[in-house]
């Protein structure tokens, strides 16, 4: 369930900070090198049934890499759309954190769940905005 989906979207953050910080041709090796780890990760996750914090713990690193790729880009390009990549991994941590620990607004009307998904439907939003603008002026590699 969530634990896959989880695993698939690390997956897609260690190729999307690949992407940003060294080229399509290190995404594509990202992929092959990922991928594996997701199949290894998958079995281990039906088979033994582990807890969501292993789920969080092969997220965590993938998401502080691409928040760091889209800092490290937005400096050295200049372009402060990268910067929205920033804001929105930014607020995608702070969305988990605050689904973690459970703080809503109201406890029926907007309670942590309600809370966790609009903070990251603003991060998703942000993320979108820098994707699109890699996209459109592909990173330079150094």
């Amino acid at each position: 369930g969530e634990r896959a989906v989880l695993g698939v979207t690390a997956i897609a953050l260690w190729v999307l900070g690949a992407y940003i910080l060294f080229g399509p041709a290190s995404a594509r090796m990202a992929v092959q090198i990922a991928g594996g780890v997701w199949f290894l990760y998958f079995f281990y996750i039906v088979f033994r049934h582990p807890p969501f914090a292993l789920a969080l713990a092969f997220y965590l690193p993938a998401a502080l890499y691409v928040l760091v790729a889209f800092t490290l880009a937005g400096i050295r390009s200049e372009n402060m759309f990268l910067f929205a990549g920033t804001g929105g991994m930014t607020l995608s941590l702070v969305a988990a954190w605050v689904q973690i620990k459970r703080i809503g607004l109201h406890s029926r009307l907007f309670n942590h769940n309600a809370l966790y998904h609009l903070i990251q439907a603003i991060a998703l939003i942000l993320i979108y905005w820098a994707a699109r603008e890699i996209l459109r002026v592909p990173p330079t590699v150094t």
